[in-house]
């Protein structure tokens, strides 16, 4: 009876060790690594709510007019709140921001580049704390020569659903985009990752986002432990929605 007794408190004050340090983990992201950034922050509410915790976060921009950007996932969605306010925002901080616009085109491009010289020296935000990211590749290269650092967003079916030939086609071209030096890097959802490691030949830099899993998840598993430590991969976007997710 002894033992058992014992066996109990002992377990028990292990549990609560465990509890302690799982809560502690929820309740300060920054303790993560510093790769470990803040999906789809699209909204100055979940910012000032979670968004401060991250080194970095990922906003959904909309191009509209002479190059304005729109915070917003959806064109035919708007809500009113414009890039220049999150920079206002990281002017007192160090960190990162990842800009996925969704309608980068040629005939945008232009003003899309000439806010953001504008915008990112009015607020002494060093390039070097954003990440460009768009499908249109070709279009990024006029931002890459300027000196931003890019990336082509990969937008592909799951490995799962595909054979190993399409695969290899796919990282093929993947290969081919990463060989053109229009972009610093390649951006994509987790799942491609392994077929990405195994089949594209090059260094290019790598970021992705598990948009579906909470940081403790990439903490305690096989394969967020393998991209944490994976030099080639800067970025992996992570899912906390708050009380503010739009």
């Amino acid at each position: 009876n002894f033992m058992k007794v014992r066996n109990f408190h002992f377990w028990g004050f292990f549990g609560s060790i465990i509890i302690i340090l799982l809560l502690a983990a929820i309740s300060y992201p920054w303790y993560y690594p510093s790769k470990m950034w803040l999906h789809r922050v699209d909204s100055l509410e979940k910012y000032n709510e979670i968004g401060e915790k991250y080194p970095g976060i990922e906003v959904d921009v909309v191009l509209r007019d002479s190059g304005i950007p729109d915070i917003t996932h959806d064109e035919d969605t708007t809500f009113g709140i414009t890039l220049d306010e999150y920079f206002e925002e990281l002017t007192t901080t160090e960190q990162h921001i990842w800009i996925d616009v969704k309608n980068l085109t040629e005939d945008n491009a232009d003003d899309w580049l000439a806010w953001l010289e504008e915008n990112t020296a009015e607020d002494n935000i060093d390039k070097d704390r954003i990440i460009l990211e768009s499908k249109n590749w070709q279009t990024l290269a006029k931002f890459t020569n300027a000196g931003w650092y890019t990336s082509c967003y990969i937008d592909l079916d799951k490995p799962s659903h595909l054979s190993k030939e399409e695969i290899i086609h796919y990282t093929d071209s993947l290969e081919q985009i990463a060989n053109s030096k229009c972009v610093k890097a390649l951006s994509f959802p987790f799942w491609w990752y392994r077929s990405i490691k195994k089949y594209l030949d090059s260094d290019i830099d790598l970021l992705t986002w598990a948009h579906r899993s909470h940081p403790l998840e990439l903490m305690f598993s096989p394969l967020g432990y393998r991209m944490r430590k994976d030099p080639q991969l800067s970025v992996i976007l992570v899912k906390e929605k708050g009380t503010y997710h739009q």
